[in-house]
């Protein structure tokens, strides 16, 4: 008794801001169920389970005959039997998606994102819906959540949607995924994603049927919507001239009016006031030949007067368009706000108290509703007080940036000096390093003038050893005193190849000496290279012949040139590239 006595106080309160004008009388027979409906709902068959499907058919139909009170009793008749129903079922997710979309409708956005959420959840744990109607419910939550102003959260469900439609497999859902999610970033003011996802959702669209037609020109008024908030109205005209004629071919009206206002929109940014007001006139004599009038276009048509009276300079007609404009939002609030009174009083009766949130939410429109009225009524005063706090506020703000400039520059002389000091000792540094450099250069040069010697050397000692084979050949006919002669000249000779030998190792050793860094960093690039083609790299380094390298390697110079050409096919040279000019590179 005490709950609903709570509830009556707030829709007093709620009844007494909602009609500050003129008070609307509350009328229980729409919304209340009669007789009857009652007496349907106290009997024990059919089940609540069944009751609810069949309350929420009559409901659509109800709907679809535009007799939409009835339809919401239908619903709120469905609502009361809820508790009786224990487990997920399928009438369970009906109800809670069209109440959402009550809710959403009459401006209850956080409530009918609750109710979305609820369907949603019904749908997972029933595991039976078709997954183009789960696709649908994921895609209604992301809607309401962005209308709501919770980014967040619809970030959430625009992704479970995408994902959704990639699990499924078709093309028009995918598309309508992304232009969700294009949306999303838009209202995020993330243009370039923005327009990344309206892009995605383009090429993901098949233009099989007129269903993915009515979907592009929604992609499309998109990236209109996009384009001017780039400033790019000539693009976005475009966008909208190319909208009117696919919503004249599908006979949209609707949409097709929305189009025609939005050039007129672009003509009115571009300052094209003739071809504005020829369009404002063509957009006033469509919609008022429209079937279905609804406010949504009124109020759009309102705003562009007032924007078209401004670029003329005509403010007597803003100040009318403004009056007009206040007026038909007064109206439309009025209109939300005796649906929600209704819908909770009714709730109130029925003790359905959860659903006392509606009036909390009505209450905090209203006065922000108020709030903005009376802020506009004092705007043209505070215009002077707001100059003048401007021009103090310059005044101490040159005042502060004066003393931080002053602060800063003697700040900056005690740095450059630091500077200065420290660009000293960097360039005392570089001198020592320089010099150490030169020093280190001079001594490899130094080696390889060695190894060089060392190498050309050595490059005739086959030849000499060939000379001392032919020698001790000719010398088997001699005489016994001059066999021992020529055996101690041998003798000489080999000690003198002994000494070679040890040349040669103190050779390899200079080789790897100076090519130690080098190999390393061979190696890092190349690691498939052998141990023995690091060091033919090491010793073309030096600019050594085939020749030489021959003689180091203890083999022959056509070994050699075969090994070169392998090594040229694991560096990935061509025919024409130098190898040595390659090597000294790296």
């Amino acid at each position: 008794m005490m709950r609903t006595l709570a509830i009556l106080l707030l829709l007093i309160a709620a009844n007494g801001i909602a009609q500050p004008q003129q008070k609307r009388p509350y009328t229980p027979s729409v919304l209340e169920p009669d007789a009857a409906e009652l007496l349907f709902l106290s009997e024990e068959l059919p089940s609540a389970e069944e009751k609810i499907v069949q309350l929420m058919e009559e409901a659509k139909a109800l709907d679809r005959a535009g007799q939409r009170p009835d339809a919401m009793r239908k619903v709120l008749m469905a609502l009361m039997l809820e508790s009786q129903v224990k487990a997920p079922h399928r009438a369970l997710v009906q109800l809670h998606i069209r109440f959402g979309d009550y809710l959403h409708v009459a401006g209850a956005i956080d409530l009918g994102v609750k109710h979305s959420k609820m369907a949603l959840a019904q749908m997972m744990a029933l595991e039976e819906f078709p997954e183009q109607d789960v696709y649908n419910v994921i895609g209604k939550v992301a809607s309401h959540h962005m209308q709501a102003g919770q980014l967040d959260s619809a970030l959430v469900y625009c992704r479970m949607a995408i994902g959704k439609a990639r699990t499924i497999g078709e093309p028009i859902w995918l598309a309508a995924a992304f232009n969700n999610m294009g949306m999303l970033h838009s209202g995020m003011q993330q243009q370039d994603s923005a327009q990344v996802y309206f892009s995605r959702a383009r090429q993901a669209l098949p233009l099989r049927t007129a269903k993915d037609s009515s979907l592009l020109g929604s992609i499309r008024d998109n990236r209109a919507e996009l384009a001017i908030s780039k400033a790019h109205y000539a693009d976005a005209l475009k966008m909208f001239a190319d909208n009117a004629e696919l919503y004249t071919a599908l006979q949209i009206s609707d949409k097709r009016l929305q189009a025609e206002m939005g050039k007129a929109r672009c003509h009115l940014y571009m300052k094209e006031n003739r071809r504005a007001y020829e369009a404002l006139q063509w957009c006033e004599a469509y919609r008022r030949n429209l079937k279905n009038q609804r406010n949504g276009p009124t109020v759009a048509m309102l705003g562009l007067w007032r924007q078209y009276h401004e670029n003329t300079g005509n403010w007597q007609a803003v100040a009318f368009q403004l009056e007009r404009l206040n007026h038909l939002n007064d109206s439309i609030a009025m209109e939300r706000a005796h649906f929600l009174n209704n819908v909770a009083q009714t709730l109130a009766t029925s003790e359905v108290t959860r659903f006392t949130k509606v009036l909390e939410l009505h209450k905090l429109q209203l006065e922000r509703n108020r709030a903005a009225l009376a802020s506009a009524r004092w705007q043209a005063q505070r215009n002077s007080l707001i100059a003048i706090a401007f021009a103090l506020l310059v005044i101490i703000i040159v005042t502060l940036l004066y003393l931080f400039y002053r602060n800063r520059i003697k700040t900056n002389e005690a740095q450059l000096q630091l500077n200065r000091y420290r660009l000293e000792l960097t360039e005392t540094a570089l001198r020592n390093r320089e010099l150490e450099k030169e020093n280190l250069a001079r001594q490899l040069e130094h080696k390889k003038g060695d190894l060089s010697g060392l190498a050309l050397y050595l490059s005739n000692l086959k030849d000499i050893t060939r000379q001392m084979l032919e020698r001790l050949n000719d010398a088997k006919g001699k005489r016994p005193e001059e066999q021992k002669a020529l055996i101690k000249q041998f003798y000489n000779d080999l000690t003198a190849q002994l000494s070679s030998e040890k040349k040669n190792s103190l050779i390899q050793e200079n080789v790897d000496q100076i090519n130690k860094e080098f190999q390393s960093d061979l190696n890092e690039r190349f690691p498939e290279l052998t141990r023995t083609e690091i060091e033919l790299c090491g010793l073309l380094r030096l600019n050594l012949s085939n020749k030489e390298i021959a003689v180091l390697k203890n083999s022959s110079a056509e070994t050699v040139k075969m090994a070169r050409y392998r090594l040229r096919k694991k560096l990935g040279l061509n025919p024409e590239d130098d190898i040595h000019r390659f090597i000294n590179q790296i």
